[in-house]
């Protein structure tokens, strides 16, 4: 083998290994060439490179997006007022909210009621109870009459007094309240064997005509009228 400079001069010259430049100081040592840090003179810089990103989604493909999206919105808007309108359901909405306040009804007026009969009836019994009156205030100690009366106020106490006088056998008194023609109301006392004086009393809370009936022993003897108005 032949000395290792031949051989690699060999190597150049076919272009096989490359030569590298060689600096020979005057000594005749080698020197590699210098590091870029070595030289700050030699660094060549080079500014980052700035593309601006395109969107994604182009601007005028938005804009007619949002304007598409309007439309329809209004439209669905017009459409449910318009059947709101026209089923009722607005109205009913405002009244519910107290937007819309229905109009006040003003009540039917009603014609008063007449005023009663001041003559009584009388019945097969009338001569045992011959006597009865309907008044506002009464003594109940000896069920005497105070201020009599045929007409009273919804609520007012109505008082009936009678008299039971020599009955040949004892009986009892039975009071039948009526209103409008109805029956309302009855009540019945204990025998009575003797003359004696009683009362009964009843309210009503609304206007009525009225009649009150006195029985003795299930046979009428006396009705009187009167009206709550």
């Amino acid at each position: 083998m032949g000395q290792p400079g031949a051989w690699q001069t060999h190597q150049e010259e076919q272009g096989l290994i490359p030569a590298w430049p060689q600096n020979q100081d005057g000594d005749g040592a080698t020197r590699l060439p210098a590091l870029a840090e070595q030289n700050p003179e030699g660094v060549v810089y080079i500014p980052p490179m700035y593309t601006k990103p395109r969107p994604i989604i182009p601007r005028y493909r938005a804009i007619s997006g949002l304007i598409s999206v309007l439309i329809v919105l209004i439209l669905f808007c017009s459409g449910a007022g318009y059947y709101a309108q026209a089923s009722g359901k607005v109205e009913m909405l405002r009244q519910l909210t107290g937007i819309d306040r229905p109009a006040s009804l003003k009540p039917t007026p009603t014609a008063p009621l007449p005023d009663p009969k001041s003559s009584p009836d009388f019945g097969p019994a009338a001569n045992i109870i011959n006597s009865a009156t309907t008044a506002s205030k009464i003594d109940a100690q000896i069920n005497v009459v105070l201020q009599p009366a045929n007409v009273f106020h919804p609520g007012q106490t109505i008082y009936v007094t009678y008299s039971v006088q020599r009955p040949k056998t004892p009986g009892v008194v039975t009071v039948k309240w009526y209103t409008n023609g109805l029956l309302y109301s009855t009540s019945q006392t204990q025998p009575i064997k003797d003359s004696s004086n009683g009362s009964a009393e009843m309210q009503f809370a609304k206007p009525a005509e009225g009649t009150v009936e006195l029985y003795w022993n299930d046979q009428l003897a006396i009705r009187l009228y009167f009206v709550v108005r």
